[in-house]
């Protein structure tokens, strides 16, 4: 018989249940249980310290087993057991842990009842070792009355506690109504004031949609004057533009005319200026001749009527060379006057085409 143990303890006793199952296939789902009791007496001025373990069986069958100092020491000294009669039901309990948590491969712990024998086993991948063996005795009516005592006992300590947490239990449950009833209360006033709260947000919110809904119409009213005007001066420019496009062109042809006049002018300018450069020439032989002529005249003074002549004829020649100088003057005052004139007409048309790019 293999079994599984689960352990409880109480104030008056160390109480030890376990479940077994039989080799043979049960008849239903339910997995019997054995409970085991052990009570340790202290002792007294009469009786010595003992150790008395209950076993209760899943057909009810009650088991029994008394130790003393005695029969401890023979069982210690027969089975080799280490600890002593004191510690023996803490080691007993400690083993009853180990079958609980018996994991499901070797080594495990495990706790055998066969008949009145019960047995702690570890099973290993060799053999199974027990620890400990226990002869059991079937209880008498005086026992089976010992233990409903004892279990009375704990039943009725059971009870107390249980109404000792009945009471707590009432109390923190009339704390947590108060405390529900005070909560709900709040809740009401919170409601209330979220309520009125609600109705003037709703309100203003009312209000500010309205507010926002006039202002949208006048936006709108604004945009399309804005709109309106907007066009009205993109038409209004669209026209000027053509008008400029215009104006651009008869200035653009009127540029060009100026700058054929201006070639034509800078080209009368230079036959100007080169035939100047000749009558400076013409003027710088005749300063030579008359150098010459005046060293001949110094030099032939023989020859003074022949001078006189030559003389007379220089003179008339001079005079025809000063008409000349005169021409070639008024000449260039006329040319730099154009000059001057053409200047003013390139700024002009400099600043006319900068206003039109702008």
């Amino acid at each position: 018989m293999s079994t599984q143990l689960l352990r409880t303890q109480q104030t008056q006793a160390i109480p030890v249940q376990f479940q077994y199952t039989t080799t043979t296939t049960p008849t239903t789902t339910t997995t019997p249980t054995t409970t085991i009791r052990i009570f340790a007496s202290a002792q007294s001025a009469h009786h010595p310290p003992s150790l008395r373990m209950y076993l209760l069986s899943p057909d009810h069958r009650q088991h029994v087993l008394d130790l003393t100092h005695d029969t401890f020491a023979a069982i210690k000294t027969a089975q080799g057991i280490l600890v002593d009669f004191a510690g023996f039901p803490a080691k007993m309990i400690d083993l009853l842990e180990r079958c609980l948590a018996a994991p499901a491969a070797p080594p495990r712990f495990q706790a055998v009842l066969r008949d009145d024998l019960f047995q702690i086993v570890e099973v290993n991948d060799f053999k199974h070792v027990p620890h400990i063996c226990l002869q059991l005795t079937p209880s008498s009516d005086a026992g089976c009355k010992e233990l409903l005592t004892f279990r009375l006992a704990e039943v009725q300590h059971q009870c107390e506690q249980l109404a000792e947490q009945l009471g707590v239990a009432r109390e923190q449950h009339d704390d947590v109504y108060a405390t529900m009833q005070a909560l709900q209360e709040e809740l009401a006033l919170v409601k209330r004031d979220a309520a009125e709260e609600h109705n003037a947000v709703r309100c203003r919110a009312a209000a500010a949609l309205e507010a926002a809904h006039a202002e949208h119409q006048q936006a709108a009213q604004l945009a399309q004057s804005t709109q309106t005007t907007l066009q009205q001066a993109l038409d209004e420019a669209c026209a000027a533009r053509v008008s400029q496009q215009a104006t651009i062109q008869e200035l653009q042809q009127a540029l060009s005319a100026a700058e054929t006049r201006g070639d034509a002018a800078v080209a009368e300018a230079s036959a100007l200026r080169d035939a100047l450069q000749r009558q400076s020439a013409a003027n710088q032989l005749l300063a030579t001749q008359l150098q010459e002529a005046a060293a001949k005249r110094e030099a032939a003074a023989v020859l003074g009527a022949q001078c006189e002549q030559q003389l007379v004829q220089i003179k008339e020649l001079q005079k025809q060379v000063e008409g000349s100088t005169q021409e070639a003057q008024g000449c260039r005052v006329l040319t730099m006057q154009r000059l001057c004139t053409y200047s003013a007409c390139r700024m002009s048309w400099a600043r006319h085409r900068a206003s039109c790019r702008c």
